[in-house]
């Protein structure tokens, strides 16, 4: 085991910096997502059943043709998923309970009243009171995947649960220390890089696909830099608080 985890006063999950969007969205929602679509005769049957439902302003993300790529979506379709996912299995396991199952639909529903606490967080709650309203509802999401085993895409090999589902449960904890979803999300700045990736002047000088080269190695710089403060900054706060 490395020295770094063996480190009194350390602890590699709850002292771990949770990130909103690849914690949630590219992790438990893209697992159930795919796992909930491999079947295409499943993906026909909810591509059916979206067509005829009405998602005035989430549908222009998610059509019908588009569950048919759940394994290349990106956040935005994600999230769109996640909004419609307990109208569309609770409606198509109403039409066909043998083609979805009641887990299933519990499942997403248990799934999307925890990130609706993340996505609207009630402000007008003490932050404790928030923080611990979000950590139960994420905790019984969790123990009744454990329990019930809805989608097989959020185990290991060996048995155990993805590292992502395991972060959710640091994520209370996390709003409590920061204060804000906000200050651990990266949507906003996600969603920067696409028009800077579309804008034609600049990829006169620098063609699309070196760009990625480009802000591969502009990061990699970065975090040369920074890293290494980084560390030492949080290493310094955990002894000031641990002495």
């Amino acid at each position: 085991m490395p020295h770094f985890y063996s480190m009194e006063g350390f602890c590699p999950s709850s002292d771990t910096i949770i990130e909103v969007l690849h914690t949630i969205l590219l992790g438990p929602v893209h697992y159930a997502a795919v796992c909930a679509l491999q079947s295409k005769k499943k993906k026909e049957f909810l591509a059916n059943h979206l067509e005829r439902l009405s998602f005035r302003g989430i549908v222009n993300e998610i059509t019908s043709r588009g569950l048919h790529h759940a394994r290349s979506w990106e956040g935005r379709e994600h999230r769109a998923f996640l909004q419609i996912a307990p109208m569309l299995f609770y409606f198509a396991h109403a039409s066909d309970c043998a083609m979805i199952t009641k887990m299933e639909v519990i499942f997403w529903c248990l799934l999307a009243r925890a990130s609706k606490i993340i996505y609207h967080f009630p402000t007008h709650l003490p932050i404790r009171d928030a923080a611990s309203l979000l950590r139960h509802s994420i905790e019984e999401f969790i123990v009744f995947q454990w329990k019930y085993k809805v989608y097989t895409t959020f185990g290991t090999d060996d048995g155990h649960m993805k590292l992502k589902m395991h972060l959710l449960t640091q994520i209370a904890d996390q709003v409590e220390l920061f204060r804000s979803l906000t200050a651990i999300s990266s949507e906003r700045y996600e969603l920067f890089n696409a028009p800077i990736r579309s804008h034609k002047t600049f990829t006169v000088f620098y063609p699309l696909s070196n760009f990625d080269n480009l802000l591969s190695s502009t990061c990699n710089q970065l975090s040369s830099i920074y890293c290494p403060l980084f560390i030492f900054c949080n290493m310094y706060y955990l002894t000031s608080t641990i002495y």
